[in-house]
């Protein structure tokens, strides 16, 4: 099962590749005897199966706005974006997350950085709500990338059924108060 749509946003090939490693998805993985056998002759605990994500890459501030304003065209927003600050030669992280959070108010935005060109509290007050931002210092270790997006792509799922409910909620509201007038 797929936990969630992912956009990862970085300038720098490598940190793609990072993404693409930690978070993409591994179509010749499958059951590991060599794995089975470990288990068995050392006792070995065997891993959790690694959580499954749709995953795009982009290397630019824009591109990025466009992806996510065309998932949204299309009803498939993402839960989470991973976004680099710094993005030469184009729009920076900070005008994105802004940009982002405008087109999609229940995004879940993890701005990662290596400077601090921006204190984290700037971002919060241009991506608003500071529950849906994350500020996350690189050098990360793949095991946080893959932890958060984990989390928040099941935060996301939740928000979600939320929604869904509170608007069933309000149209039996709604035509409860048209019963009784």
């Amino acid at each position: 099962m797929l936990e969630g749509r992912i956009l990862a946003v970085d300038d720098e090939t490598a940190m793609l590749q990072t993404y693409q490693a930690v978070l993409g998805q591994d179509e010749s993985a499958g059951p590991s005897k060599s794995g089975d056998l470990e288990v068995e002759l050392f006792g070995v605990e065997k891993a959790p199966a690694k959580p499954r994500f749709e995953l795009e890459l982009c290397r630019q501030g824009e591109e990025a706005v466009d992806h996510v304003r065309a998932a949204l065209g299309q009803g498939k927003g993402y839960a989470v974006v991973f976004l680099d600050v710094r993005m030469p030669p184009g729009i920076d992280g900070l005008e994105t997350a802004r940009r982002l959070r405008a087109l999609d108010p229940d995004l879940y935005i993890v701005i990662v950085t290596g400077y601090s060109d921006h204190h984290p509290r700037t971002f919060v007050q241009a991506a608003l709500p500071p529950e849906k931002l994350i500020y996350l210092c690189k050098p990360f270790q793949p095991a946080e990338i893959e932890q958060l997006a984990f989390a928040l792509c099941r935060l996301s799922q939740s928000d979600r059924v939320v929604r869904r409910e509170l608007a069933s909620l309000r149209a039996q509201i709604d035509d409860s108060m048209r019963i009784l007038t």
